[in-house]
């Protein structure tokens, strides 16, 4: 006997976003990866779920390191997550 877990629905990827959602969120995460990761950190600390004086782990400790992309990769990153966005993985703002 075995068992087989069967799910096409789960693949990790949102390919039903409708494009109005995708739309809403347009030019939102086209600053790159270490500007949000700045403002997330930020927005935590303001919010007081960080400790005031905590400091983002150094680039370094990050393989590869995220500033060497290429600007295609860059807004291909954006968009993947402005889609991601638009299924309701985070909230306007």
């Amino acid at each position: 006997p075995f068992f087989v877990y069967f799910a096409p629905g789960a693949t990790h990827a949102p390919h039903h976003v409708p494009t109005e959602w995708i739309a809403k969120w347009k030019g939102k995460f086209d600053q790159g990866w270490d500007a949000i990761r700045g403002e997330t950190l930020a927005r935590q600390i303001k919010l007081g779920s960080v400790a005031t004086g905590v400091a983002a782990t150094p680039e370094g400790a990050h393989p590869p390191p995220r500033r060497v992309a290429a600007i295609r990769a860059k807004k291909t990153r954006a968009g993947r997550a402005r889609v991601g966005s638009g299924s309701g993985g985070a909230p306007a703002q």
